[in-house]
């Protein structure tokens, strides 16, 4: 093969094109087309479809496609072999008279792929490309060193492609080297180069395509850290204005400048559907907030000696014993209403026919719900579940539960604070919502929580510790003064951060799913045995604990033992990292749902970050100065709102700054930026507390006062609106002594009051 020929490439858009021209030879003289008409029908533009060298192309490809459908003879003059012909192909069947009458399946459904999978074709499709040119780049330098070193064993071009093949496969790539590409680009002295990508060259030069994909790839990342979503739609407009690509409705998206840029992208972008999380959540689930927790947490477990500290290492551990006095418990709803909830995963997939009704799937309808509290130790115990129930009682020796409720209950081990294992009952509370509130909560640590731990005192090795969250209960400042009188710490979480630093959060993903399959498994089977299901406090007990339905006969697992597990528990505790078995990780700050500021120089990611903001100005500079509109992309790290409101130092622990501040302070997270974090049985919480007590005194007796001057003042000008009155009569006065009189006797006279209104009091 000659250099030339080799070089030699066909247009791929010829053979669409000769494929058109040869179906419409089969039309009328007026339908067909002329070889330009087609080559612009297929892409070609009005100069190409003019080009005779391309037509030529064409008119190739026509001869060859008709050549493969009628084979001919052999033309070679090396052998005398005749070719005979293919014996005749058998006739089809003779069609029925009536062919509209056959009975034809649907037509093939065309598959659409999301915009998810379709990123992952394109992810794949990249690796795939990259780990072809390393093969490619390899076997051309291989077959290189082969032709300059030339002995009797050396050895032939494919062989090295099968050499290389092997390797790349045996570390899980496979590969196809063609040997005559291999040995074209080693005679062209494109040794170790690149191999030529296919297609026709575009409206950007490769430099420009490339500043485009770096641009594009830190824009999206930018707004990531943001928080802002990017669709699709917005970047494929975003992406066409910068190249000054007019928009036309009829173009597929595959043939956008977007496609290009995605399949070029140089790191791992994700197409997935964004969920939708409060703002309050987002603003304050970060690395900086995150961090200053978990720095007072630490100090607050020195201090009170909840772990043992290790000054030259700066790490703490714990004992066995000190892991079953530090806890943690959340709330959460169960309701038992099947319509709006799903029980997590992938749903299920039922098959069903097309031509029939659409079947449905039976769903429980129903507005009870409950308050559930769970919870576990530091090591791996479960804290008996607690249950608080709705009632429509008005009068607490009114209140009633079901005995039912109790059948598929069971009860929890552990041993917290006893000198054993012991097993210990589910509790409950009542009230007319069926949530939580101070009193239920006082209440719950009176009959869950202090039951667990009989040896509990203010004194080192005694204390015991409660993880929460800043939920109803957690300032009821009675609660707290007598849960630290019995040695009992409350230390409330970061606000609105619970996904990832409360440690139960973890295990309600697998309970809540097993609860609603439950849920689900029996409401479907009652429908099946056409039976009623009875929705209430009963039915909560079978979906939390499991057991077998009395009605139906359906099995239910039991979330409780499964979603609280002793192996489960101690992976929440490790994976938020605030206790457990391996001391304090922090482990949740590496969580994908903590939000790192681009601008704070004392997050970890911040060089990572800066790399990505340079890279951005750089390449969307460059655009612009090549005449594209390039500003479009630029995007910069956007400070984050909650720092921003924080005050420059936290307080002092112990000083009146602190307090005061305390007393300004409405909210949880108002106390966060006050203290950075700290248990609620602080003192200078309960300081602050005496300090709005004694204010709210104040005023009120500073209002007391004022009213008592007032009514002397009134009394004294009263006087000798009286004497007058003796002496002269009521007749006599007029409407302002009146107006005086009334006021002295503790009558509010307002400036809108009129005459008469005045008289008729009097």
């Amino acid at each position: 093969m000659s250099k030339d020929k080799a070089a030699y490439k066909v247009d791929p858009r010829a053979e669409k094109a000769a494929k058109l021209f040869i179906a419409c030879e089969q039309h009328d003289k007026s339908e067909q087309l002329k070889i330009p008409d087609a080559m612009r029908a297929r892409g070609y533009s009005d100069t190409d479809a003019q080009n005779r060298t391309l037509q030529q192309q064409v008119r190739r490809e026509v001869t060859r496609i008709k050549g493969q459908a009628a084979p001919g003879l052999n033309e070679s003059n090396e052998t005398t072999e005749t070719v005979l012909p293919p014996a005749p192909a058998a006739a089809p069947p003779p069609l029925p008279a009536a062919a509209d009458s056959l009975s034809l399946p649907s037509p093939v459904k065309k598959i659409r792929k999301t915009s998810h999978q379709r990123q992952i074709e394109r992810t794949n499709k990249r690796k795939h490309d990259q780990v072809y040119t390393q093969a490619f780049q390899r076997a051309t330098t291989l077959v290189a060193q082969e032709r300059e070193n030339k002995t009797d064993d050396s050895r032939p071009t494919h062989q090295i492609c099968e050499q290389v093949e092997k390797e790349f496969k045996a570390r899980g790539h496979v590969v196809k080297l063609a040997a005559s590409t291999i040995n074209t680009y080693v005679c062209d002295g494109k040794v170790g180069q690149e191999p030529a990508k296919w297609g026709y060259e575009g409206i950007l030069s490769k430099d420009a395509f490339k500043l485009l994909v770096f641009a594009v790839e830190s824009y999206i990342q930018i707004n990531q850290v943001n928080c802002i979503p990017l669709k699709r739609n917005i970047l494929i407009s975003i992406i066409n204005e910068v190249c000054a690509i007019v928009s036309n409705p009829n173009v597929k998206m595959k043939d956008n400048m977007f496609e290009r840029v995605m399949q070029n992208t140089t790191v791992s972008l994700h197409a997935a559907v964004s969920v939708a999380v409060e703002e309050r959540r987002i603003l304050w689930t970060t690395y900086d907030n995150l961090h200053i927790w978990f720095t007072n947490w630490k100090a607050f477990l020195i201090k009170y000696e909840f772990c043992n500290y290790d000054k030259d290492t700066d790490t703490a551990l714990f004992t066995p014993e000190q892991l079953r006095r530090i806890f943690n418990v959340d709330e959460t709803e169960i309701s038992l209403d099947g319509s709006k909830t799903s029980a997590g995963g992938r749903p299920s997939v039922t098959f069903i026919d097309r031509k029939l009704s659409v079947a449905v799937k039976a769903a429980t309808k129903s507005s009870w719900k409950c308050t559930g509290l769970f919870g576990s130790t530091a090591a791996g115990e479960t804290i008996p579940p607690h249950f608080q129930l709705p009632t429509a009682a008005q009068k607490e020796e009114r209140e009633k539960v079901r005995i039912d409720i109790i059948t598929h209950m069971r009860k929890t081990r552990g041993q917290f604070g006893h000198d054993e294992v012991k097993e210990w009952p589910a509790t409950f509370g009542l009230n007319e919502k069926g949530g939580m509130n101070n009193v239920e909560f006082d209440s719950y640590l009176d009959n869950g929580i202090y039951p667990l731990y009989p040896d509990m005192e203010d004194v080192p090795g005694k204390r015991v510790c409660g993880k929460v969250d800043s939920g109803p209960g957690r300032e009821f400042f009675e609660m707290l003064c007598k849960a630290r009188f019995r040695g009992l710490y409350l230390f409330p979480s970061l606000p609105n951060a619970t996904s990832v630093s409360q440690e139960t959060d973890q295990n309600y993903g697998l309970f809540k799913s097993i609860v609603r399959r439950n849920l689900e498994d029996v409401s479907t089977e009652a429908f099946k045995q056409r039976k009623e299901l009875e929705l209430g406090a009963s039915l909560m007990g079978l979906i939390c604990f499991g057991g077998i339905h009395d009605d139906t006969g359906v099995t239910c697992r039991s979330a409780v033992d499964e979603g609280f597990s002793e192996e489960r528990n101690n992976d929440s505790w490790d994976k938020v990292g605030a206790a457990g078995r391996n001391g304090i990780t922090m482990k949740c700050l590496e969580s994908k749902k903590v939000r790192h500021d681009g601008t704070d120089k004392d997050d970890p990611n911040y060089d990572m970050y800066q790399d990505i903001q340079s890279k951005n100005d750089y390449s969307t500079r460059q655009l612009t100065v090549m005449g594209y509109k390039g500003q479009l992309l630029q995007a910069t790290f956007k400070e984050d709102k909650i720092k921003a409101k924080q005050s420059s130092t936290v307080t002092v622990e112990n000083t009146r700054e602190r307090q005061e501040a305390l007393l300004q302070a409405k909210t949880h997270g108002a106390k966060f930026h006050v203290t950075g974090g700290t248990h609620a049985t602080a003192d200078d919480l309960f300081i602050s507390a005496e300090l709005a007590n004694k204010s709210a005194q104040t005023k009120k007796l500073e209002k007391d006062k004022e009213a008592r001057l007032e009514a002397t003042k009134n009394h004294e000008a009263a006087i000798p609106v009286v004497e007058k009155l003796k002496t002269k009569g009521e007749k006599k006065l007029s409407d302002k002594d009146l107006e005086i009189i009334l006021k002295a006797k503790g009558v509010k006279i307002s400036a809108k009051w009129a005459t008469r209104q005045t008289n008729s009091h009097w």
